[in-house]
């Protein structure tokens, strides 16, 4: 049998019945026709269905030994066959998620639950199938019979043949059973039904054939898949090629895009530019030493000082002309949500005024609209109002958490506003203004019910902003040191902080250095330790002495281009630090583990200094080297769904002896700068007692807060001549810190706020645990979830940096800051083709991996890298740096330090 795989004949009579596949989806409902069969109605909208012509597959990639069994389809040009395919087709079925339907249904619910269950609509069932657990083939194949039943006919088609050119070896099991079925045969199945069903569409599937030679037993690794996968053809006269569909088949937009480009007028701008909150209110705790709280006493007088928009006065905006124009022109009648993705500002902030439920979160975004209209048009009346909505937000709602999509963390209102205020005071001097020092503690925080939140402020005004002071460090007192020997920290009478290497001032100017090979993963043990990786076996590394830049883009190697490797291209940037962890992956997927029978740590092979002492000494380039501390419970020797619990003694003794390896084995090595303890294991958790990074610390703090304590006291003993840092998430634990951790001499937090900056956070912690703070991750990705297209937005990267290193440098000792950071992690050197876990692990994954502050709202995590791989094919040696990399360069050759 071809389709179905089965040990009994007795199963066939009823697997014939599985043939149209349709007992999968009970929602399905028939395609309403006109009397060609052309569909008049669709189910649901979908946009971005990419261009209005069958693929031509052999633009965008190769197609490997058609007709055996070995077939596969290698893509060259990833970007061109996603906005080819549109929507919903791989390897573009992440980006159908832009439509506004998507995260209706998901905020919801309607995606919840097993997603082999009939759901409410066909949109429900499509985007619950985007979001599957099955691999690739099984989610393009139910996401196209969804598609095909709402009348997505021709989406549903690419997709359809998209199954047959990808997933050749994809297959389906039967509900409580061993037997399955070949999602290819049924793709090519189904295809045959829509062309004989749809006649006036004038297609046909030319050319394909799909062997399946079954051996013995029914493990699909045991048979043998022979495919040539044809090609749709179109058969109308006048058509480009023959391939075309007719232009009813489309919807066209009819409303007046021309609006959407009109920039953003403020009709009533208020009659205060810096509102006089005393006079509108009384205040509560504003010196901090009570909850805060602000209660308003004349709304009328508050409402026209403010200005249309910001609170209490959120309705006027309804009364701008331009909200009439807008109105008029139908583009309000999809709801507040519908067209963000259309990133036209002034619509966005029409459209939000049509919401008026959640009001605090809304009068953020409505501010961070009203920012970014001020900046697209360079328009200073716009910025202020800005600032006066972002400060009106901060003033009504100060202590208003958000939860974030994950459900992994809160972010709270407050923390993100003093990021917006002083970016927007600093992209328009013309303003004069700045935010005087404000000061937002939340207690009780880190619970899971915010209801239990307790807000104290510390409230500064908006002022007329007073001209910076440079400081001349070597003429000020030092107060404090944290260590005597090669590396040191200093603190200055003006609280300043300050590194010292060899008694000479050094900024951490870092990137976090994983290279990879495309192909290799964690997820399967393949992924090697760039350490020892040497395929062209020439003795050396691969990654730091043999990569090049591939200058024209053509994804090989020219006479031109030689070969430099990722060592001189950090030292031609001004990288003067990587970071890494130190129980490396092996080729087995196995890492260094300490062995209580033999008294050592166990690895395939000793860890290689060669390749470090020769970066320090040929490149200048030192290192950061983190223990995990049983994040993932590597170190602990904790079970996966237990984690890593602080509070049993076993694990913690197995966690210092991998940290007193990783301290003995380098101490006394030059290329070391600092130890690291952690990444993120401070992640709070939602259920049972451990988080994301599989540990307690969330749910034990002060027992997690002074391991960390025991372990950097270790270090300190081991070894005088280097600082500890706590690799944290963000803030979160920082109060514990200060009372339980004296012995932790950096703060190091992992923080994605936005192009912005970090805003409060070197105050709030030179406040909350004086110590000095390194950003131990911050980056952006390239990926920009685009309307009808999708975007490689270098430039968008590059803003971000540029905007996240300024605030760092501005925050180094003797600058106009707060003087307590040391520098920064970028996060990270190289994409890494393998954090999206379904794979395959050869093709770089655009998904919504999870919301963040970026330029699109998401994060595509296979796409971090400030340099490139091109398409994969000379993995792991050719090199694209992006503009990210060159504004390094520039702007640390000329800021020394």
């Amino acid at each position: 049998m071809n389709l179905f795989q089965n040990r009994s004949k007795k199963l066939f009579g009823c697997l014939l019945i599985a043939v149209s596949l349709t007992f999968f989806i009970g929602c399905a409902s028939s395609v309403k026709t006109n009397e060609d069969g052309i569909p008049v109605k669709t189910e649901f909208p979908l946009k971005y269905q990419g261009n209005k012509y069958l693929v031509d597959y052999s633009k965008y990639g190769e197609f490997v030994n058609v007709g055996k069994t070995s077939y596969r389809y290698r893509i060259t040009d990833i970007r061109g066959l996603r906005m080819a395919v549109g929507a919903g087709v791989y390897p573009n079925i992440e980006y159908a998620k832009m439509n506004p339907e998507y995260e209706d249904l998901k905020g919801k619910g309607k995606l919840k639950g097993n997603h082999w269950e009939p759901k409410s609509s066909l949109a429900a069932q499509f985007y619950a199938w985007l979001d599957a657990p099955e691999d690739y083939g099984v989610r393009q194949f139910f996401a196209a019979k969804a598609l095909k039943d709402a009348g997505h006919l021709m989406q549903a088609i690419k997709a359809f043949y998209a199954v047959i050119v990808h997933f050749p070896n994809s297959v389906c099991y039967f509900k409580n059973s061993s037997n399955y079925w070949f999602i290819a045969e049924g793709a090519r199945m189904e295809l045959e039904k829509i062309f004989a069903q749809n006649p006036a569409l004038g297609l046909a599937h030319e050319g394909v054939t799909i062997k399946i030679k079954s051996a013995s037993g029914s493990k699909k690794a045991k048979d043998s898949v022979f495919v040539t996968p044809g090609k749709i053809v179109g058969k109308w006269v006048g058509m480009e090629n023959g391939t075309g569909l007719p232009e009813r088949f489309y919807v066209k937009e009819t409303r007046d895009k021309s609006l959407l480009d009109q920039p953003l007028t403020i009709a009533d701008p208020g009659t205060e530019d810096i509102v006089d909150y005393a006079k509108y209110g009384t205040f509560t705790g504003t010196d901090g030493s009570e909850p805060y709280k602000y209660e308003i006493t004349d709304q009328a007088g508050l409402a026209k000082a403010v200005g249309e928009g910001i609170y209490p006065n959120v309705e006027s905006v309804k009364q701008n002309p331009q909200f009439k124009q807008f109105e008029e022109a139908g583009w309000l009648k999809d709801g507040p949500w519908a067209n963000f993705s259309l990133r036209s500002h002034t619509l966005n902030y029409y459209n939000l005024a049509l919401k008026n439920d959640d009001i605090a979160k809304t009068m953020f975004i409505r501010a961070e609209i009203l920012k970014e209209a001020a900046l697209k048009h360079r328009d200073s009346k716009v910025a202020l109002h800005a600032l006066k909505a972002f400060y009106s937000v901060l003033i009504h709602f100060a202590g208003v958490g958000v939860w974030a999509d994950n459900k992994l963390y809160v972010w709270y209102l407050a923390n993100a506003i003093f990021t917006k205020m002083e970016f927007i005071v600093e992209q328009f001097p013309e303003l004069g203004l700045e935010l005087e020092p404000t000061y937002v503690q939340i207690k009780n925080k880190n619970e899971f019910n915010t209801a239990n939140d307790t807000v104290y402020v510390e409230l500064g005004k908006i002022v007329k902003k007073k001209p910076a002071k440079k400081v001349k460090l070597s003429k000020l007192k030092i107060v404090e040191k944290r260590g005597e020997g090669k590396v040191r920290l200093v603190k200055y009478e003006n609280g300043h902080w300050q590194m010292l290497v060899n008694n000479k001032p050094y900024q951490v100017r870092c990137v976090r250095y994983t290279p990879s090979k495309v192909g290799e993963s964690p997820h399967n043990k393949t992924l090697r330790n760039w350490l020892v990786t040497d395929d062209n076996n020439n003795g050396r590394a691969d990654a730091p002495y043999d990569s090049y830049v591939d200058k024209n883009k053509n994804n090989k190697r020219d006479p031109d281009e030689p070969i430099v490797g990722d060592f001189q291209l950090m030292k031609e940037m001004g990288v003067n630090t990587i970071h890494f962890l130190h129980a490396p992956v092996h080729s087995t997927g196995s890492v260094d583990y300490y062995d209580d029978k033999e008294n050592k740590f166990v690895s395939e092979k000793e860890f290689p200094k060669e390749i470090l002492r020769d970066m320090y000494k040929t490149y200048g380039i030192r290192a950061i080297i983190g223990d995990f501390f049983g994040a993932y419970t590597v170190g602990s020797g904790a079970d996966w769904e237990g984690g890593t619990d602080y509070s049993n003694e076993e694990h913690c003794k197995r966690m210092l002896k991998s940290v007193r390896h990783m301290v003995l084995d380098n101490k006394d090595e030059d290329y070391v700068l600092a130890w690291q303890l952690g990444n993120e294991n401070n992640l709070i958790s939602l259920e049972g007692v451990i988080n994301a990074t599989k540990t307690s610390a969330s749910q034990d703090p002060v027992g997690f807060a002074k391991f960390l304590n025991r372990a950097a006291k270790m270090i300190h003993e081991l070894d005088p001549d280097h600082p500890v840092i706590v690799g944290n998430q963000g803030t979160g634990l920082i109060e514990i810190y200060n009372e339980h951790t004296p012995e932790i001499d950096i703060l190091g937090m992992n923080v994605y706020r936005g192009k912005e900056g970090f805003g409060e956070l070197f105050y709030y912690a030179k406040r909350t645990y004086d110590r000095p703070v390194i950003i131990s991750e911050f980056g952006c990705d390239i990926v920009d979830f685009h309307p009808d297209t999708i975007l490689y937005n270098e430039e968008s990267q590059a803003e971000y940096h540029a905007g996240t290193w300024g605030d760092i440098h501005a925050n180094y000792a003797g600058g106009p800051e707060d003087g307590n950071c040391l520098g920064g992690v970028i996060f990270e050197w190289l994409d890494e083709w393998w954090k999206s876990q379904l794979g395959p692990w050869d093709m770089q994954d655009i998904t919504k991996d999870m919301t963040y502050a970026f330029q699109d709202g998401f994060a595509s995590e296979e796409f971090f890298g400030i340099v490139g791989q091109g398409d994969g094919s000379d993995s792991p040696y050719l090199r694209h740096p992006r503009k990210a990399y060159y504004f390094y360069k520039d702007f640390w050759a000329k800021h020394r330090y």
